[in-house]
């Protein structure tokens, strides 16, 4: 079975490698956009990276066996989801803002298996959801302007990274290191199991 991942992140293409030998990249290009009425905000996350797995799902050609995998993750901090910067001055926004704070940082994963002969609707569909914690030091003035001007904030959830120079910003964390980076390993084993790709290796 081919596996195909949803995402141009090179921190999941990273962390996916630790589970699976081989998989080929195709980027979902689909608009982010959250369904509220969804009940929990990790669910809406979860829904979003299934939609991100299903726009690529489309496009196979279903000729053979396929799982695509889909993930997507968000910053939240009192009840605001803190996405990618506009610019520096947002990322600096965004970096008071959660400066000496906690937040959460919520993953979404989905894995779905395109079929012939079969609605999209009705193709098998496995998702899930991990929530992680983060606490900030409290960031001094020329730290944010110097990790800002590195341009790593720029396309990141919350304007940084812990695997790279936010790590020395994060003062502690619950759950999986690997959630906070962007694709929790053992929820994505789990769901990957659960659609019969890892029992094929």
């Amino acid at each position: 079975m081919h596996l195909i991942l949803a995402s141009g992140s090179p921190r999941r293409h990273e962390l996916l490698q630790q589970l699976a030998p081989a998989f080929e990249i195709q980027v979902s290009d689909i608009e982010e956009h959250l369904n509220a009425s969804l009940p929990s905000l990790g669910e809406q996350v979860a829904d979003l990276a299934r939609q991100k797995a299903l726009a690529v799902a489309e496009q196979q050609p279903l000729s053979t066996p396929v799982c695509v995998l889909g993930a997507d993750t968000i910053v939240c901090i009192d009840h605001q989801i803190l996405g990618k910067p506009r610019d520096a001055e947002d990322a600096a926004r965004m970096l008071n803002q959660l400066s000496g704070r906690w937040h959460e940082v919520i993953t979404g994963v989905a894995v779905i298996q395109p079929r012939a002969g079969q609605a999209t609707a009705e193709w098998p569909c496995w998702l899930d959801f991990e929530i992680s914690r983060v606490l900030m030091h409290p960031i001094k003035a020329s730290d944010c302007a110097e990790y800002i001007a590195s341009g790593e904030p720029m396309d990141k959830a919350g304007a940084y990274a812990i695997q790279g120079g936010a790590g020395r910003f994060v003062a502690e964390f619950t759950g999986t290191y690997e959630n906070i980076v962007g694709l929790p390993l053992e929820l994505t084993r789990r769901l990957l199991q659960q659609a019969g790709y890892l029992q094929l290796l």
